[in-house]
């Protein structure tokens, strides 16, 4: 990795290839926000990508754990809030 600078350019190292697991990434950003703004945030997402629509569902579903791949998934099987925007997001805005 180098940037520019104004006679050339520094040299930073290599990338490691260190990556985070997204899903995790995820939580521990929604466990930061108080519990009032995560609307409000996913809005501001939406907005960011440029969505001219923002939709939220409430599934009250309880769906089976008998045929799931990690027992740990199993508190996660209902119900949900779903959160829809047809904005597009980039490979670079996973970067961010």
């Amino acid at each position: 990795f180098s940037a520019g600078m104004a006679g050339g350019s520094v040299y930073f190292g290599e990338d490691f290839g260190q990556r985070v697991d997204l899903t995790q990434r995820i939580a521990e950003i929604i466990r930061s926000y108080p519990d009032n703004t995560i609307l409000k945030e996913l809005i501001q997402n939406a907005d960011d990508a440029g969505a001219s629509i923002v939709r939220f569902v409430l599934d009250r579903r309880h769906h089976g754990t008998e045929t799931l791949v990690y027992r740990r998934l199993a508190p996660f099987q209902g119900p949900a809030l779903l959160a829809y925007n047809d904005g597009v997001f980039f490979e670079e805005d996973f970067q961010s």
